[in-house]
């Protein structure tokens, strides 16, 4: 199954998914991993659907994922 499971900086939160999604509770849990992986890998996302920000790395807080640093190329 393919999905765009971060669209924006805004919904680097964890409950905010698409609204299409077949299988909400599979896509948090498989955003979660994924975020908790670039945090600690300090990787380097790309918002293709995000008007303001083009690039962003994580950070894992008390919260659960935020944005750590914005940039562009």
């Amino acid at each position: 199954m393919v999905t765009c499971l971060i669209h924006s900086t805004a919904n680097v939160l964890l409950v905010w998914i698409a609204s299409y999604d077949l299988y909400p509770v599979t896509a948090m849990e498989e955003k979660e991993a994924f975020l908790r992986e670039a945090a600690v890998r300090n990787y380097i996302l790309f918002f293709e659907h995000d008007y303001y920000t083009q690039c962003a790395t994580i950070e894992w807080s008390e919260r659960g994922p935020r944005v750590k640093e914005k940039f562009s190329f």
